[in-house]
């Protein structure tokens, strides 16, 4: 382990001690450039701009992709020439696995020996991620708030060297958001009956993703998204049960409270 950190430190090095500059222009150019990896972006491109010695260009809505077909492209903007060229980088991923994933958060836990890397969430997105919406992160945990079920999201990842500077984009993962897990049920249940009203009361369930308890009575249902409900009481009802309900729809098991006629439990 220490001699591949060492090799990935010398990488670094040699890439930030080169004389290759993201451009050979001494005056500032009419538009901002990101280098990935061996890819540019032009962002917040100019209408009137043309590029030669690139392979391939695709346009997106906040700029242009640009592939160069060597290390630099040549850039015309109002009758004036740029010349912007590729900086020297390491071909370094950073890693992710999935840690969990559930209708109320989605974890990815960010592997990397840097301390900075550029992180890209997008729902559904197929083909090159929009750099205008890079989430810069540490190595740890990255969460996805309140995912949408069924939907899939693909994260992708790249060391960031410097300033508008990159390594590769490295697909990390594709996660689909599934949820089929019961959450856990709610506990300390508890009632008061009083004046002909059954007051039930209970603690919530633990499960982060509960959004609200279906309380059974006799045949009747009720449904409320707090920790207590007062119904209409009757000797003849002898349980109540509380299910919680998660994000996806799913239910828990059920707290069972026998209703005496007085008192409470």
């Amino acid at each position: 382990m220490k001699k591949v950190i060492l090799l990935l430190t010398i990488l670094v090095l040699t890439a930030s001690c080169t004389t290759n500059y993201l451009t050979k222009q001494t005056e500032s150019l009419p538009f901002e450039v990101l280098q990935f990896g061996s890819t540019l972006f032009f962002k917040n491109k100019k209408k009137n701009i043309k590029i030669r010695n690139a392979r391939k260009v695709v346009k997106v809505s906040s700029g242009l992709w640009i592939y160069p077909k060597k290390r630099c492209v040549k850039v015309t903007n109002n009758h004036r020439v740029y010349k912007v060229c590729l900086k020297d980088y390491p071909s370094i991923c950073p890693h992710a696995y999935l840690d969990e994933v559930n209708s109320a958060e989605v974890r990815v836990r960010i592997l990397s020996i840097f301390n900075k890397i550029a992180i890209f969430v997008e729902k559904g997105r197929k083909g090159l991620p929009d750099p205008t919406k890079i989430k810069v992160v540490s190595p740890g945990v990255l969460k996805i708030k309140n995912p949408d079920l069924g939907a899939t999201y693909n994260i992708v990842g790249a060391i960031i060297f410097g300033k508008n500077f990159f390594g590769p984009l490295c697909s990390l993962l594709k996660v689909k958001v599934k949820d089929k897990i019961p959450p856990l049920p709610p506990s300390g249940g508890g009632y008061i009956v009083k004046n002909g009203k059954l007051c039930i009361m209970w603690e919530k369930s633990p499960s982060e993703d509960v959004v609200s308890y279906e309380v059974v009575a006799g045949k009747k249902q009720y449904f409320t998204n707090s920790t207590e409900l007062s119904i209409s009481f009757s000797k003849e009802l002898k349980k109540i049960e509380v299910f919680a309900i998660d994000r996806a729809g799913n239910k828990s098991k059920a707290l069972t409270l026998s209703i005496k006629e007085e008192g409470g439990e």
